[in-house]
């Protein structure tokens, strides 16, 4: 077997760090830029907690407005405790966000984003509901910069046995240095079928740049073959 020669040993050192730095580009793209997206800070062992206005317990979010307030669930505890199965479960972690809290009016939940001009994200985030009453239009999600880059109100769908978590994802182009991602429920009362989870806002990668990373993954690769 022919022995590995310094120059080899460095050529290899070099392109591992090539490979890292694409790698770790692509990494960069795909990371989101909300914090606590998952509801999962604090963590309690109750059933529910119920945040007021004001009270910074979820973690990267604030709870504004004059409505009563917000509801985090734990799951599955939450459908023992009330005897509904259809509460569980989260759609990623144990704890999700319940925009219809205690009642009406509801306060709104929102999170500030440091964005960059011009740029290109995708927001994606689960709604749910259980099956205490129909389903219909009590989720709203609006994105706010400069202007008003999204606002839409979403009807979820009615349960199974569990909570059936429907993907919602929107593209944006940002307008400002900071993006407003807020949420509110839109019923008149607590329906419980306001569910929110797995909020996410990542960037969306430019086709050049994805080009370029490829083509040097492909470089890479032939190099070693040689």
């Amino acid at each position: 077997m022919r022995a590995t020669t310094i120059q080899e040993v460095l050529v290899a050192f070099r392109l591992s760090g090539v490979a890292g730095l694409f790698l770790m580009c692509a990494a960069t793209a795909n990371a989101s830029l909300v914090t606590n997206g998952s509801f999962e800070s604090p963590g309690f062992a109750g059933s529910h907690l119920i945040v007021l206005p004001g009270d910074p317990s979820i973690t990267g979010w604030t709870i504004a407005g004059d409505g009563r307030d917000i509801v985090l669930h734990h799951a599955p505890d939450v459908g023992n405790a009330t005897g509904n199965p259809t509460f569980n479960f989260a759609q990623d972690g144990d704890y999700y966000l319940d925009l219809s809290g205690t009642g009406s009016p509801h306060a709104t939940i929102y999170q500030d984003l440091t964005t960059v001009v011009n740029t290109s994200y995708k927001l994606s985030f689960y709604i749910g509901a259980t099956n205490e009453n129909a389903p219909a239009p009590t989720i709203n999600v609006q994105l706010d910069g400069t202007s008003s880059l999204l606002n839409t109100t979403l009807t979820p769908s009615a349960p199974g046995t569990n909570i059936i978590w429907t993907l919602q994802t929107f593209n944006f182009v940002a307008d400002s240095t900071t993006t407003r991602l807020s949420f509110c429920g839109t019923s008149a009362l607590d329906d419980n079928a306001s569910f929110v989870d797995n909020v996410s806002v990542e960037v969306v990668p430019e086709p050049a740049s994805l080009l370029a990373v490829s083509a040097g993954l492909a470089a890479l690769s032939r190099r070693r073959r040689r």
